[in-house]
């Protein structure tokens, strides 16, 4: 769970329990300009994380920087109870794993050779979501956007990472793929992963997490438990609406 306490770094206090992933007092920014401001964020093993706000409130600034694509100006990112400051490839060996916006298959090859290329087993990715068998000698960039996300969730959760960090993971797909793509993270995260989420729909993300984080301006404008807040979605969603002028780079 995220907390409210802006710590300095290297104050001493212990991480909380099961936390696997972690900023403190995390500051980013670009040039001269702070995207992300003191923000307290804590991911435990067996839970989902979802990270709630408008465009232009710092969301995927902090998931590039927890991922380490970003440099944090202040503060710190723990991954498994150590700072770190490494590449994604390292942070990838350890343990992590990320999915972008953009879900980063090749769109001219099979699923098959998309997994291939991964060095991933598709006997595992089926495993985990068998609505892809029939699939897998179909090129990527004609497989619809849930499959495409099925694809991008499975091949990422195949390497069995400790961590999930996944931007946007329902954007822009029908109903019932988003609901398939929803139940392979809550699997997932039953099965013991930490999956740190973006999502715009509200209602979605608080169904599925078991906490969340509201973002406004760059920081942490709401934090808590997400089955305490699920008949709260008009107040969450006055804070994720950002007025005139307000939002910040992504």
């Amino acid at each position: 769970m995220a907390t409210l306490r802006h710590a300095p770094p290297g104050d001493g206090v212990p991480p909380p329990a099961g936390a696997v992933l972690q900023t403190t007092a995390l500051a980013v920014g670009y040039g001269d300009l702070r995207v992300v401001e003191g923000v307290d964020l804590a991911v435990r093993e067996g839970e989902i994380t979802a990270l709630l706000g408008s465009n232009g409130s710092g969301k995927t600034t902090v998931l590039r920087t927890v991922v380490g694509l970003q440099r944090p100006l202040a503060g710190e990112v723990r991954l498994f109870g150590e700072v770190t400051r490494a590449a994604l490839h390292a942070r990838a060996r350890a343990g992590l794993g990320y999915i972008a916006e953009n879900r980063s298959l090749i769109p001219a090859l099979s699923v098959r050779d998309n997994l291939r290329l991964a060095k991933v087993d598709a006997a595992a990715v089926v495993a985990l979501a068998p609505q892809l068998e029939p699939l897998l000698s179909r090129r990527a960039g004609l497989l619809s956007g849930g499959e495409q996300q099925l694809l991008s969730v499975g091949r990422a959760l195949a390497r069995r990472p400790r961590v999930l960090v996944v931007d946007e993971f329902c954007q822009g797909l029908a109903p019932l793929a988003a609901e398939a793509v929803s139940a392979l993270l809550r699997k997932a995260a039953d099965d013991g992963t930490a999956v740190l989420l973006v999502e715009q729909v509200l209602r979605r993300a608080l169904a599925l997490s078991d906490r969340f984080l509201v973002l406004r301006q760059g920081a942490v404008a709401l934090a808590g438990r997400s089955a305490d807040h699920r008949n709260r979605t008009e107040e969450i969603e006055r804070l994720t609406v950002a007025a005139a002028g307000e939002a910040r780079p992504r």
